[in-house]
């Protein structure tokens, strides 16, 4: 018997997903603390394989007819409520970066950036990152239009995972390459903190969007059904204005623009 309403029944999924991402949190402070990334492997494998099991639950229930429109409009609710815990995350990054860029301390030199450090050149390895994650969002969107469309939409798909492994790749090369760390100060605090968690979110929306490649092979997705995959897109597209602002303002900013 369906309806518009769909009442899940009990599942202990939310609360090993709890317990695994804060046993991630612990393993992260681990891994940059003592270096040691057996335990972060081990939780980002665990939160990998539940997640993946818990949203082929979810598309099983599409399958068999259980999500009407009004349990749609609660998912689309409830992740739009997620991007904006999210937005708010990084509105309080920015918030730390202006409290210090915009006012230095005499600790700082009175300068941002501040005395002794040299900010990365943001016409080199950031302004190549900058292209290829707008470009992975127009890539993306030709595969969602080309999936309206009833048109193959996995080409788009894999040359959006192509450029994210390149961005995540080049990020990864700026990191090792740069004259300063996180320990240099509220500059290399603030910094490689904002920068890591947005390629964190990266590396995270790459894994969405690989999932929704799979779903798409197998023919999960109609032109007209389709929410999974306008999750992992509107994921991707709220990184890509992060990353803007991250540019503008991290790199711009920080190098004297």
């Amino acid at each position: 018997m369906f309806s518009n309403y769909y009442l899940v029944g009990r599942s202990g999924l939310p609360l090993w997903i709890s317990i695994i991402v804060l046993s991630f949190v612990s393993s992260i402070v681990i891994f940059l603390k003592y270096g040691v990334f057996i335990f972060l492997l081990f939780r980002f494998i665990s939160l990998f394989y539940i997640i993946v099991f818990w949203t082929y639950l979810v598309g099983f229930e599409r399958i068999s007819g259980k999500h009407r429109k009004k349990f749609l409009d609660a998912l689309k609710f409830s992740f739009g409520l997620f991007v904006f815990s999210e937005l708010i995350f990084f509105i309080s990054v920015f918030w730390t970066f202006f409290d210090s860029a915009l006012s230095p301390s005499v600790e700082l030199g009175g300068n941002w950036s501040p005395s002794g450090v040299n900010p990365i050149n943001p016409l080199g390895v950031p302004l190549f990152n900058t292209v290829i994650l707008l470009r992975s969002g127009v890539t993306l969107t030709w595969s969602h239009n080309n999936l309206l469309r009833n048109k193959n939409s996995i080409i788009g798909l894999l040359f959006t995972l192509l450029l994210a492994f390149i961005f995540e790749f080049t990020q990864y090369f700026e990191f090792c390459e740069s004259t300063f760390s996180i320990s240099d100060g509220i500059f290399g605090s603030i910094f490689f903190f904002g920068t890591g968690f947005h390629g964190i979110h990266v590396m995270f929306g790459h894994i969405f969007l690989t999932y929704n490649l799979i779903r798409l092979l197998y023919n999960n997705f109609t032109s007209l059904n389709h929410v999974g995959y306008e999750f992992s897109i509107l994921y991707w597209h709220f990184v890509d204005v992060v990353w803007l602002f991250l540019y503008c303002f991290f790199y711009l900013y920080s190098f004297g623009f």
